[in-house]
C-alpha cells in the first residue's frame, strides 16, 4: 500500500494543487493537519491577506478535501482549532464528491 502524507498545507494553492494532482498515485492520502492559515498570507484563493477569513477557509478547505477521489484520511491540527475546535472538519466525515 502507498500512502501520500502531507501536513502543514495551511492552504497554499501552490501544495493543494500539488497533492490533488498526485493523490491519484496513491492507495490512500493523510493529511495530519493544518488545513487553514491562521496567520497573515496567502488563503485558498490565492490571495494575500492580513485579517485571515477562517469560515471562508474552511469552506474552501472542505470543497477542495471532498474533490480528492483517493481515500482520505484527515486530523486536526493547531490552526484548524481555531475555528470551532476543529469540528468544521468533523462536519466533513463521509462526504464524497
Amino acid at each position: 500500500m502507498k500512502i501520500l502524507h502531507v501536513s502543514d498545507l495551511h492552504g497554499w494553492p501552490v501544495w493543494l494543487d500539488w497533492v490533488e494532482t498526485n493523490a491519484g498515485r496513491f492507495d490512500a492520502v493523510v493529511i495530519a493537519g493544518d488545513f487553514l492559515n491562521l496567520l497573515s498570507g496567502l488563503d485558498f484563493t490565492g490571495t494575500y491577506t492580513k485579517d485571515p477569513d477562517l469560515a471562508g477557509q474552511a469552506k474552501r478547505c472542505g470543497e477542495w478535501l471532498t474533490s480528492i477521489i483517493t481515500p482520505t484520511i484527515i486530523c486536526t491540527g493547531n490552526h484548524d482549532c481555531a475555528l470551532e475546535g476543529g469540528g468544521w472538519l468533523r462536519d466533513l466525515r463521509g462526504k464524497e464528491t
